[in-house]
């Protein structure tokens, strides 16, 4: 009796901690937060639309339109010079440089002119004496027809036997006689024909010697032929300058023209922002086509720009003409612009004159593009097949990737011609690994036009 009711004490305990342990074991698992998804930062640019002027560059160094050096084409010394001529002088149109003794020159002038006069007056004198030999060889005929006829006559009586054989030797004589006056005559008259080519002759240099001399004298003045720079002097007063030599050299100041070099590489890009069809152009033979015919097809503007300045101080330019030919050292082609009046200040643009020899960027400027889209350049991808495209940030802020087509590329920026809309936003950070729906966060950076 007493096992049973010990075993009956220890029953509650056991049947307490049992249902201790069950009610410990049923209680239900404590499910785990689940942990966030971490948005990785990239910076993106958002797309707009804006006008754009495409635009390359070329250098090179400005140089004067037009040189002019005097050189004496006579000789003797200098007898006059323009106040203040002097390297870096300027001379106006017109202006008298230098002036040359012509005193030896006159004298050559008046002695060329007497001898003008003196070969007229005997072609007058000349001509005179023709008409005297044709008025008496008119009469001295006349006479020599009757001499015949008296010949005649006492020739038939002679022969009759009525007159005197000395009678018809007397009239033969007085025939001949006349007949010798009258080839005399002739003759003298066929000479005046010569004698007046020797005086035509002689009128045709002493004409020639004036016009030289003319000339000399003429040439012993200097003019400044245009509005022009003193960039050489090499004479001065009382000098003696000999035939050759070279008194003083001129630049042109009214315009001034730069060869810009420019790489074809760049200028198709200008051609492949207007779309221009080279071949379709009207009035051009493909295989004869001129590059600056393109150009201006291209409706191109220019610019030439100071590089040593800091304020970039820039100058309206005409585009003139190309070199024609690739540069075979450096492969650009040579495009030719011009400023006009470069030494003159211009208070609209408030730039400064501008002097030869500066090195200076040249600008070509395409047409404006409408609504143009402009992309860094280093956003833009190219897949295995040589197509392109970029990763943008969709709606749900992930990844996400557009194929895009791309024209010219300026600089750092590429124009997109299609692929792309206004708002998208692209980016231009790197994301490693690069999975579609990768959650982002993007900061923003717009896309402008004005590169």
């Amino acid at each position: 009796m007493k096992t049973f009711l010990s075993r009956f004490l220890l029953l509650p305990p056991v049947l307490l901690a049992l249902g201790v342990y069950v009610w410990m074991t049923k209680q239900e698992a404590i499910e785990p937060e689940p942990r966030p998804e971490a948005a990785i930062p990239v910076r993106v640019e958002v797309v707009q639309q804006a006008s754009f002027s495409p635009s390359v560059s070329g250098f090179g160094r400005l140089e004067a339109v037009g040189t002019w050096s005097a050189v004496s084409q006579v000789q003797g010394r200098i007898v006059g010079m323009a106040d203040g001529l002097s390297v870096g002088w300027i001379a106006a149109s017109g202006t008298e440089l230098f002036k040359i003794d012509r005193t030896e020159y006159e004298i050559e002038r008046d002695r060329s002119k007497a001898a003008l006069q003196s070969a007229k007056a005997s072609l007058s004198e000349l001509g005179i004496t023709e008409a005297d030999y044709e008025r008496t060889l008119k009469i001295e005929r006349q006479i020599l027809a009757i001499d015949k006829t008296d010949r005649d006559r006492n020739a038939a009586l002679a022969a009759k036997g009525t007159s005197a054989q000395t009678a018809l030797e007397s009239a033969a004589r007085s025939y001949l006689a006349q007949a010798k006056t009258v080839f005399d005559l002739d003759a003298n008259l066929s000479r005046i024909n010569p004698q007046r080519e020797t005086l035509n002759a002689t009128v045709a240099s002493a004409m020639a010697d004036l016009q030289t001399a003319q000339r000399n004298i003429a040439q012993t003045t200097f003019v400044a032929p245009f509005n022009g720079r003193v960039t050489e002097q090499d004479a001065s007063p009382s000098q003696f300058v000999r035939i050759g030599d070279t008194l003083v050299t001129l630049e042109d100041i009214s315009a001034s023209e730069v060869v810009g070099a420019f790489q074809p590489i760049d200028l198709g890009k200008l051609i492949r922002s207007s779309r221009l069809d080279i071949t379709a152009t009207r009035n051009f033979a493909v295989m004869s086509i001129d590059s600056f015919d393109v150009i201006r097809q291209l409706g191109l503007t220019s610019k030439v720009r100071l590089l040593s300045d800091p304020n970039d101080f820039e100058w309206n330019a005409t585009l003139v003409r190309t070199e024609g030919a690739i540069d075979t050292d450096t492969g650009a082609l040579g495009i030719v612009v011009r400023i006009d009046n470069p030494t003159r200040p211009d208070t609209s643009s408030r730039t400064p004159p501008i002097n030869n020899g500066t090195f200076v960027e040249v600008i070509l400027y395409g047409p404006e593009i409408e609504n143009a889209i402009l992309l860094d350049r280093n956003a833009i991808r190219r897949s295995p097949d040589g197509s392109h495209f970029v990763y943008i940030v969709d709606q749900s802020s992930r990844l996400s990737k557009a194929s895009i087509e791309i024209g010219a590329i300026f600089g750092s920026r590429a124009l997109v011609n299609d692929g792309l809309a206004v708002g998208d936003q692209v980016i231009l950070s790197t994301v490693q690994p690069a999975i579609i729906g990768t959650l982002l966060f993007a900061q923003e950076n717009q896309i402008t036009a004005d590169k």
